[in-house]
């Protein structure tokens, strides 16, 4: 045997005996701070949702819900332009005419109007909120209007009134918690809004709420709550508007927004349909027709 083959005899063995002392394969060390998963992975994406995949608009970040308040984590709701011909709901702020409904419902009509009963009122000016599902409509349609319930006020059960499909309607929900909803689209923005579980519809219709956009959301007390905005309806899900934004968007439109408190009609868990009816029927809740 030559003598280079002795010294790649000896490097064989000296190799192979740095491998048995070390236990390694080849492969590298595990790392110590392993990477986490995408954070669209624990977003909500459900029918009306879809994943984050593009970057998020650059407005200042929402504020943070309290302690005691779940956080339900980020969803995206996609805006779309109005096509054709839609509906939402709408109800009373002030005495003088001032409804409030959500942004998307009113954005992109040429006319809009509210229908109480066979009359069309027209809305003669609208006011949308820069960064949040919420606009004002100013009427000639004068109805005594709901009052807002008071900011330190715990959450539980609510009751969102209104049009879904086009139709009068009133859903019984549960509070769940706060999200981040980010509206993708156009105007591009993010607002923190509460979620809540839908437990009873009245009547019970199956399918989409859309239509019930807009409509009031009250407490068991009657007071305002906040403005329903989505809905989620594989997890049976509703989203609104705070009412934090609500008196931003007065702000918005130089008025003056009553004191929380106020009198009110209690709603009876075992009479909330009926209840929710009569306040369609009597003008307290309108349908916003929106023509492009």
């Amino acid at each position: 045997m030559r003598w280079f083959d002795y010294l790649a005899l000896t490097a064989i063995i000296v190799a192979a005996t740095a491998q048995f002392l070390t236990g390694s394969d080849g492969a590298a060390p595990p790392s110590e701070t392993p990477r986490r998963p995408a954070p669209q992975q624990f977003a909500e994406q459900q029918d009306d949702m879809v994943g984050n995949t593009e970057t998020e608009p650059r407005l200042p970040p929402p504020s943070v819900p309290q302690n005691s308040v779940p956080d339900l984590g980020q969803g995206v709701v996609e805006e779309k332009s109005a096509r054709t011909t839609s509906t939402g709901s709408a109800f009373p702020i002030l005495s003088d005419g001032t409804w409030l409904t959500a942004r998307h419902v009113a954005q992109d009509c040429k006319k809009i109007s509210l229908r109480l009963g066979n009359h069309a009122v027209p809305v003669s000016r609208r006011v949308l909120h820069p960064f949040a599902d919420i606009a004002i409509l100013k009427t000639k349609a004068a109805v005594t209007p709901f009052p807002f319930a008071s900011g330190s006020a715990p959450l539980g059960t609510a009751y969102h009134i209104g049009f879904p499909k086009g139709r009068p309607g009133v859903v019984a929900s549960g509070f769940l918690g706060e999200m981040t909803l980010w509206h993708k689209g156009r105007h591009n923005y993010r607002e923190r809004v509460h979620v809540w579980a839908e437990r009873v519809r009245y009547p019970q219709r199956q399918g989409s709420l859309g239509g019930l956009s807009g409509g009031a959301v009250l407490d068991p007390e009657g007071r305002i709550i906040g403005v329903t905005q989505a809905e989620s309806p594989r997890r049976g899900r509703i989203m609104t508007g705070m009412p934090e934004r609500v008196s931003e968007i007065a702000g918005f439109a130089a008025i003056t927004l009553p004191a929380a408190g106020g009198a009110s009609t209690p709603i009876a868990p075992e009479k909330f349909g009926e209840t929710g009816f009569a306040l369609i029927n009597g003008y307290r809740i309108a349908k916003v027709l929106c023509r492009v």
